[in-house]
């Protein structure tokens, strides 16, 4: 009895209904699979995508080596970067981009930075401007100087488990984190760093993982920005969990596993 082929359809299934684009690159560089979202993000079809190679998407890219991230990802199987992809209408939109190499191939979770960075970095807004801010965002956004916060919106509340603003202003930045992030690295020296930085050249943009007040952790995108606020610079922290986002990419990393190793057993 001759063992049918495994079936991909729920890995395909996975990929065509992920919010974000997702673009398979070869080792030539040329796009061999990409999902509706990455269609939609750059502007072109299915079809004109597969004609086209990474160097078409990527300004001030002519090789396939002048492309960040693809060197670095051949050699160590991921990376991470916050690039730029153009799109048909000649527009540059700003991404994160997440890679994985999977089988001779790259495979780019790409998820479009909708927080704009100008050419201006000082954000210098009225403290009205920010309370409508605070109600309306729907990620956590808090403030804060060098002596700790003194704002927040209750998307924060939610997030970190608190109850009211006052609790949640006697906490500082790291005490919000655990004693130490994924990588080893110390949360205390590496959060005022952070801030630091955004104070110094007007942002920081990093990952990082928060602790909710309950003990609980989860993985967070953390853009900070400076501004003047009467007079005196101040730090708009914005922060996105990204778990949704993190178990889905493991999802899919786990049923192409499965697909390689169904594909292997019946070699």
């Amino acid at each position: 009895i001759m063992a049918s082929p495994p079936d991909r359809s729920a890995s395909r299934t996975l990929i065509n209904e992920a919010p974000i684009g997702i673009f398979e690159i070869d080792d030539d560089g040329q796009y061999i699979g990409v999902n509706p979202a990455a269609c939609d993000l750059v502007g072109y079809s299915e079809a004109e995508l597969l004609d086209m190679s990474i160097t078409d998407l990527h300004p001030d890219s002519e090789t396939l080596e002048d492309v960040r991230l693809v060197s670095e990802v051949k050699e160590h199987g991921q990376a991470r970067t916050e690039t730029a992809l153009r799109q048909k209408t000649g527009q540059n939109v700003g991404v994160i981009l997440d890679a994985v190499y999977i089988d001779d191939r790259i495979v780019g979770y790409v998820d479009e930075i909708t927080e704009r960075r100008g050419d201006e970095r000082e954000l210098e807004q009225r403290e009205a401007t920010y309370r409508s801010l605070f109600e309306d965002n729907r990620d956590a956004v808090m403030l804060l100087d060098r002596d700790g916060f003194f704002d927040c919106n209750e998307r924060t509340l939610e997030l970190f488990g608190f109850d009211s603003v006052d609790a949640f202003v006697e906490r500082t930045p790291w005490e919000l984190s655990p004693e130490t992030q994924p990588d080893g690295t110390e949360s205390k020296p590496a959060s005022q760093t952070h801030i630091e930085t955004a104070f110094d050249e007007g942002e920081a943009f990093f990952q990082w993982t928060h602790k909710r007040q309950d003990g609980t952790e989860f993985p967070a995108e953390v853009q900070l920005s400076r501004f003047q606020l009467h007079g005196r610079p101040a730090v708009h922290a914005l922060v996105r969990d990204i778990t949704e986002r993190k178990e889905y990419q493991k999802r899919l990393e786990e049923s192409e596993e499965r697909h390689r190793s169904m594909t292997n057993a019946l070699d």
